[in-house]
């Protein structure tokens, strides 16, 4: 029992060290259970990581991009828009289209993407706030009443239809009994 405790204490000696050294405390933690005193020592030994090295791990958007663009904890994953001059679906942040080369306009770009991170924000904040959103119409204002078969249940009062029933009915269109 007390060896355990003593390659657990290694474990987070070695967590301690690697997130001093810019390193992953949690990968460091395991090597250091795993290894003992040697994962203790070869964490000692090893250089810390220099800002422009952590930045090298993580991947960055094209520099056009990054002058124009403020940031932003939003991700836009995978938003899509048209092409003005070709009408093929590229991402939002394109600043050239790779389809027809043309050129697009930085700061439409970053109105754009500013406008879709507000949107993205607002809808996490009510999310976060426990509203619900239609999905038929998009609206916030769901609220949770008495339903048809007497239940409670998200109700739109948009679409007139509780969402409980929407997702049964969304269901049985793709997997017909």
């Amino acid at each position: 029992m007390i060896y355990l405790i003593i390659w657990i204490l290694f474990g987070i000696g070695c967590a301690i060290a690697a997130s001093n050294k810019n390193r992953s405390a949690a990968g460091w933690f395991f090597l250091g259970i795993l290894l003992g005193p040697f994962g203790l020592i070869f964490i000692l030994l090893l250089s810390p990581l220099t800002a422009s090295a952590s930045k090298a791990l993580t991947p960055l958007p094209p520099d056009a991009l990054r002058q124009v663009l403020p940031t932003s904890e939003i991700s836009l994953g995978e938003e899509n828009k048209k092409c003005p001059a070709c009408a093929e679906i590229i991402k939002l942040e394109a600043l050239k289209c790779r389809f027809c080369g043309e050129a697009l306009d930085p700061q439409t770009v970053a109105r754009q993407v500013e406008e879709r991170r507000a949107a993205l924000a607002d809808d996490l904040e009510k999310r976060t706030a426990g509203k619900v959103k239609c999905p038929c119409c998009g609206q916030w204002d769901v609220y949770r009443a008495t339903i048809e078969d007497g239940g409670q249940g998200h109700w739109c009062p948009n679409c007139k239809i509780s969402l409980e029933k929407l997702a049964a009915h969304n269901l049985k269109q793709f997997f017909p009994n």
